[in-house]
């Protein structure tokens, strides 16, 4: 399965690259692939499978940076978040040891503590929990503390239309998304693609009605949280994941527009579609009894903060340092043109929105 969960990797950096601008374009293709090589350096020496969870968690947290970071702050916020993934491994595993082991009457002091997390911490799976919960929440504490795009905002603080400029090419990242999604957890991709799905029609109908005309941009950041919601269902039952789709659907949207009134430039989608998505999972358990209510929460809000408090960490580190984000001149002008000398569409006149 290692081969398939590459191309989640694969997609994460596709995404990225359409959901961007052109002249930033190769950039982000450099800044994914640093990325993913420090997630990877992260666990080097464990298994393949594990080094690629690491690899992608990593990922996830520099997601929606391209055009604001440098090669060296990507690479470093990719380590900081994949040794965070490594060490939450190490306590889930620890965990799930203590809880099935039964404690002799001497310690009948730790028996509540015991049970108490027997009932309320779900070991993880499908990288649920310690690969998309604690890379959503690290790429939000990066994108907070790096900052929008130059002209994301006006003065006055709207937001102004930076659009993708290859909507196919974000659509192509998430089939791959879709595909390496099976790698996740083969036992559960029947009702991650049903979530997907269902999020994906959700949200042609949710923006026809809220903007007038369907978003497709919209529609397929909506594919993929429904694709890790689905993931959150943790099972094969149908009407769970159409539960999960409904609302993935509904919160990619509304997530993305109260970002926006923070002035948390998300490009991409990325917070909803990998922080808030296990979470949507696990309501979707929650409300068919399938787990205890507030199972799986401590896990979730564990991953989500700590990625969140040690991606803020890295930043004022890089920052200081001078190496978290290029100079505005450089961003205007172009990452591509001012770091690499080339354009990814040298034989074409692109105009920028």
């Amino acid at each position: 399965m290692e081969t398939v969960l590459a191309l989640y990797l694969v997609g994460l950096i596709v995404v990225e690259v359409g959901m961007g601008r052109a002249r930033a374009a190769s950039h982000s293709l450099m800044k994914g692939l640093a990325a993913a090589a420090a997630g990877w350096l992260g666990a080097v020496g464990t298994a393949p499978q594990d080094a690629l969870l690491s690899s992608i968690c990593g990922l996830v947290a520099t997601t929606g940076l391209a055009e604001r970071v440098t090669l060296s702050g990507a690479f470093f916020l990719s380590l900081t978040a994949s040794v965070c993934h490594r060490l939450f491994t190490v306590i889930d595993r620890a965990i799930g040891q203590a809880v099935s082991h039964h404690l002799p009457a001497s310690l009948s002091d730790l028996q509540g503590i015991q049970g108490w997390l027997s009932q309320y911490w779900v070991p993880d799976y499908g990288g649920l929990f310690f690969v998309h919960a604690l890379g959503g929440g690290a790429v939000l504490g990066a994108l907070i503390a790096v900052g929008s795009r130059l002209g994301r905002y006006s003065r006055t603080g709207a937001p102004q239309a930076l659009l993708a400029h290859s909507l196919p090419l974000t659509g192509i990242g998430i089939l791959f998304l879709w595909l390496g999604c099976q790698g996740m957890a083969p036992g559960l991709w029947m009702s991650s693609s049903t979530s997907a799905f269902v999020a994906f029609l959700s949200s042609l109908v949710f923006t026809r009605i809220r903007f007038g005309k369907v978003d497709a941009s919209f529609a397929l950041t909506s594919f993929w949280t429904g694709l890790v919601a689905g993931l959150g269902t943790g099972s094969d039952q149908p009407i769970g994941a159409v539960l999960a789709g409904i609302i993935a659907g509904l919160l990619t949207i509304i997530g993305s527009l109260l970002l926006d009134r923070f002035f948390v430039d998300d490009p991409v989608g990325v917070v909803v579609a990998e922080g808030l998505a296990p979470a949507i999972g696990l309501l979707s358990q929650w409300a068919f009894g399938y787990r205890r209510v507030g199972a799986g929460l401590l896990p979730w809000l564990l991953a989500v903060s700590v990625g969140f408090a040690a991606a803020r960490i890295a930043c004022r580190i890089l920052r200081a340092l001078g190496i978290l984000r290029p100079s505005p001149s450089d961003e205007l002008t172009g990452l591509d043109q001012r770091l690499y000398g080339v354009t990814a569409y040298p034989d074409f006149e692109v105009r920028e929105a």
